[in-house]
């Protein structure tokens, strides 16, 4: 088992390493944290230990939710077959009930010492309470996987960049949570995005995060805003979702937004006055250099398709919405995103429906 750190807590990291050097898992092992990665990385070096062709039978799974303790006390006491130990893993700890936890406390009192009895908490704190007979049994054996603090995520960013085969350099790093924020799943999903870029290795440069994220984030916005110029209103809430699953806090969303209406009325408001439609080439994010003349004709058919009018009412209904989630509404933010586009897609289809003859 891992040794207790200078705080007295044990870590999660701690075990991980002891599982890689090929020491066994204890009888008992109670994982929590917020740090999904990590939680999951200690529980996947927990299952390779167990030989490949007798997880069948030394390998058991069960939700806290959906099972009764008496049934993970009587996979606990089987003898593991052909292997060392038998692994049990139960998941989803805080949905177990008082009485299940009952019908376990004996065997946590004097677990087998053939059987890793694993539970996987993804909770800051351990969700079973500490004065009970439970709580008190999983005490020595609680390991916690917790989210690094914020000053400490430029180092996660670079471990994680590891895992994916990447160099990376702490000003990158750091660079790439400027971009994104500190959202964990937000970050792990854009070093995937890199990894595949790079053909599954490399280092990772500013001008690569440019290439990857900020070109992606203005192609997302692009299309969104092209949604709302056709009044596609389907079209429109799937691009916002979107944004939202990779990362975008509805806050950042509306920024991005704001800016790509804003291009929108100044070319708009340009091309009214006489200017070529070669010149709207510098609204173009200068990273979308494949099919660029496409990109292009595709933005003078956006900037078309608004008029000066409506692109005002835009820039209103996006500071509407942007005061609405700085303030205490109550309201779900993608509940406030997906109201606000559905009111722009549908002042835009009223545009169209007025613009044409009778």
């Amino acid at each position: 088992m891992a040794k207790k750190s200078e705080s007295g807590e044990l870590t999660a990291k701690q075990l991980l390493t002891q599982i890689k050097k090929g020491d066994p898992c204890g009888p008992l092992c109670y994982l929590y944290g917020d740090d999904p990665y990590l939680l999951q990385e200690v529980v996947e070096a927990l299952r390779e230990q167990i030989q490949p062709a007798f997880k069948d039978f030394n390998l058991h799974q069960f939700s806290g939710a959906e099972s009764e303790g008496r049934q993970i006390v009587a996979a606990a006491n089987q003898l593991p077959v052909m292997d060392r130990q038998t692994l049990v893993l139960v998941r989803e700890p805080d949905q177990i009930s008082k009485e299940s936890w009952d019908e376990m406390k004996e065997y946590l009192k004097s677990p087998s010492p053939t059987t890793c009895l694993v539970f996987v908490d993804p909770n800051r704190k351990p969700s079973v309470p500490g004065n009970t007979s439970a709580g008190k049994a999983l005490k020595p054996y609680q390991f916690g996987a917790l989210r690094p603090f914020e000053n400490k995520m430029p180092a996660w960013v670079l471990e994680r960049a590891r895992r994916h085969k990447l160099k990376m350099s702490m000003p990158v790093a750091e660079h790439l949570i400027e971009l994104l924020g500190s959202e964990m799943a937000a970050l792990e999903h854009a070093m995937a995005r890199i990894a595949l870029y790079l053909g599954g290795q490399g280092e990772v440069s500013h001008e690569i995060l440019d290439e990857v994220i900020v070109a992606q984030r203005a192609y997302n916005i692009f299309d969104l805003s092209g949604a709302v110029a056709q009044g596609d209103l389907p079209q429109a809430l799937r691009l916002t979702r979107n944004l939202v699953e990779q990362g975008e806090h509805p806050l950042k969303q509306l920024a991005l937004m704001t800016n790509a209406f804003r291009d929108l009325l100044r070319a708009r408001v340009e091309l009214d006055d006489g200017m070529a439609p070669v010149g709207l080439d510098k609204y173009i994010h200068p990273s979308l250099r494949y099919k660029r003349e496409e990109h292009l004709q595709r933005f003078r058919q956006q900037v078309e398709r608004f008029t000066r009018k409506s692109l005002i009412r835009a820039l209103g209904l996006i500071h509407q919405t942007d005061r609405s989630l700085k303030s205490s509404s109550g309201l779900p933010e993608l509940l406030l995103m997906e109201h606000l586009i559905l009111n722009l897609c549908q002042g835009q289809r009223e545009n169209k429906s007025l613009s044409q003859p009778r």
